[in-house]
């Protein structure tokens, strides 16, 4: 029939017939019919990512300090999980948490930082468009570039393996890009 809404188009709860299901969802999204209505809608969240050193695992320390300065982190997720690192020069957590708590990321490494204990560093915090997952781990590759000088380096290539072996830069590296 012509003029009769497409299946799926009406809403279950009032019975209004839309055009398109693209009107359907946001009728929903702005009316109790679908747990909308006004500022009911649910806070925009944002990937807090910190990148961090630690001589211990720093996952409650981190999360008791990530609660108190911009609430409580919803799973948290590790470039390399703790338990398989113990200590680290540097590894990655992300967690979503409210984009308004977000603001002040300039300071935040800092409130972070009084907040660990001098076993665990915060190095650098940002947000991220998309978080680490556990399940995408298995199939995408974190890159970490460590600098020689903290892995015992001494300036050149001295105590590289291999006689002629030289540091690896972005510009001699190899493999997928």
């Amino acid at each position: 029939f012509q003029g009769e809404a497409p299946k799926g188009a009406a809403c279950e709860a009032c019975g209004e017939a839309f055009p398109s299901r693209t009107k359907l969802f946001q009728h929903l999204s702005e009316t109790p019919c679908g747990g909308g209505a006004g500022g009911d809608k649910p806070e925009k969240t944002a990937a807090l990512v910190v990148t961090l050193s630690y001589e211990t695992p720093p996952g409650g320390p981190l999360a008791a300090a990530l609660t108190e300065t911009v609430g409580a982190p919803k799973n948290v997720a590790w470039a390399v999980p703790p338990e398989l690192s113990e200590a680290a020069i540097a590894n990655v957590a992300a967690s979503r948490h409210a984009k308004r708590t977000l603001g002040d990321l300039a300071g935040l490494s800092g409130r972070l930082n009084a907040l660990l204990p001098e076993t665990v560093r915060v190095l650098r915090v940002d947000v991220a468009d998309r978080p680490f997952s556990t399940d995408r781990r298995r199939s995408e590759r974190y890159v970490a570039l460590v600098p020689w000088r903290l892995l015992g380096g001494a300036g050149g290539s001295e105590g590289a393996v291999g006689a002629d072996a030289e540091p690896t830069t972005a510009k001699n590296a190899k493999g997928p890009r």
